[in-house]
């Protein structure tokens, strides 16, 4: 259940994956905020440093990411904090 996971991983350092979705700046134009596919309820954001946005941009929405980094839950979203890209797609050489 949602309340078990947010209990068991809240908090925790964490691979997390997913299917992208889009990517944007953070508010400090510093970092990179990744949105991946959630359940429906509320959104996941990944938000990282911009040095990965070479890699981001060339994202398509569905392709399958993972990130590593601090999961935090709220009402309204599920957050990866520091998220380092650590597996993309195959990009074109």
């Amino acid at each position: 259940s949602d309340a078990a996971a947010q209990k068991k991983y809240d908090g925790k350092v964490v691979f997390l994956s997913g299917e992208f979705v889009s990517v944007k700046k953070g508010k400090t134009g510093l970092n990179q905020v990744v949105e991946l596919k959630g359940d429906g309820k509320r959104p996941i954001l990944c938000e990282g440093k911009s040095s990965d946005d070479i890699f981001l941009q060339k994202f398509k929405a569905g392709e399958p990411v993972t990130f590593l980094g601090k999961l935090e839950f709220s009402a309204n979203k599920v957050e990866l904090k520091d998220a380092l890209l650590t597996r993309m797609p195959m990009l074109p050489q």
